[in-house]
């Protein structure tokens, strides 16, 4: 078996659902917190996916980091560290959406040419009636900045594990593209 290690960056505004998700993801549905609490800075969680059809094995190492502004610098330290982000919006918050320019921004900035992987998740979507960003409008935004997009409820566990099952198969792929270009040049 081959353990591949990626460390993976939760980032969005406060309460969009970034620790709840993480948390499902993680536990299954019991992990879905009952009470909200503001997540002081970054937590790091652990866990591994198993590719497809494949002896290989991701390893994920998730940083799920505070939304609220004070601790937006803990974010931006954490971007050179990362080989992928997860980019988490609230489909009942224009302002959530509309901060993700916010984000990426500051990733491609911190980055600069370094290559990363990032997925675009909207979150909430069991709150029909309460939808302010429409499904086309996300995937519309992510198309436009060379994202995926996927839609979840971390509340209903719906689709939690998706995006970390496509940075896992994505993650692969780029790894042994690496390990192709070494093998040429050596």
């Amino acid at each position: 078996m081959v353990i591949l290690r990626c460390r993976v960056l939760i980032v969005g505004d406060a309460t969009v659902g970034k620790t709840s998700m993480v948390q499902t993801f993680i536990n299954g549905p019991s992990g879905f917190p009952k009470n909200y609490a503001m997540t002081p800075g970054c937590e790091i969680f652990q866990k591994q996916v198993k590719l497809e059809n494949s002896d290989k094995v991701v390893e994920f190492q998730i940083i799920d980091t505070g939304g609220q502004s004070i601790f937006k610098d803990i974010a931006l330290d954490m971007f050179p560290r990362s080989n992928a982000v997860i980019f988490v919006y609230d489909v009942t918050s224009q302002e959530s959406f509309r901060s993700l320019q916010y984000w990426i921004r500051a990733a491609r900035d911190t980055l600069k040419e370094s290559y990363f992987t990032g997925i675009i998740v909207a979150n909430k979507t069991d709150l029909n009636d309460r939808i302010r960003v429409e499904m086309q409008e996300g995937a519309s935004f992510a198309n436009q900045n060379r994202f995926e997009f996927i839609e979840v409820s971390a509340l209903k566990t719906q689709d939690v594990e998706v995006p970390f099952n496509r940075l896992a198969a994505i993650f692969a792929r780029n790894y042994e593209d690496r390990v192709q270009e070494v093998l040429r040049f050596s």
